[in-house]
């Protein structure tokens, strides 16, 4: 079972109906297993909900599936392979990644609306991951989908 999202209006600050479509599409894919431990299923459907919201604190997730301990996170980090920090910075990174390869958004445009607060916050984040800044990956994404010309001499 899948629980929608509605957060879409808050996530970009501008109109942008290509990036808003894309969350949307990216959310809504994401997969949400079925026979999850109640609280584990509380706060995935959270994290959905605000994956991309520049305001999600993991700890006011916790708080509000009234666990105050590191056993939730261990709990969801049993089913998902990561902590929830990681879960949501595996995701805002992956959805980036997708923005910079298939638009032209400009990068700080990328980095609010995936939920970073900060275009370097963003840079850090991203360089670590894929090692090299966004800018730098975008251009390498660009310079590999650039068709060679043809030949067009005739034998």
């Amino acid at each position: 079972m899948h629980h929608g999202t509605n957060h879409l209006h808050s996530v970009v600050s501008n109109n942008d109906v290509s990036i808003n479509h894309r969350i949307f599409s990216y959310v809504n894919a994401l997969p949400f297993p079925e026979m999850l431990p109640y609280d584990v299923e509380s706060l995935l459907t959270m994290l959905h909900t605000r994956l991309f919201d520049e305001t999600l604190v993991i700890h006011e997730c916790l708080y509000a599936c009234r666990d105050h301990s590191h056993s939730l996170q261990a709990r969801f980090a049993h089913f998902f392979g990561k902590t929830p920090h990681k879960y949501v910075q595996h995701h805002r990174l992956t959805l980036a990644e997708m923005l910079l390869r298939e638009t032209d958004e400009m990068i700080a445009e990328i980095a609010l609306s995936v939920g970073y607060k900060t275009h370097c916050a963003f840079n850090m984040a991203f360089t670590r991951r894929f090692g090299m800044p966004p800018d730098a990956y975008r251009k390498k994404c660009i310079a590999s989908c650039v068709e060679m010309p043809q030949n067009t001499d005739e034998f």
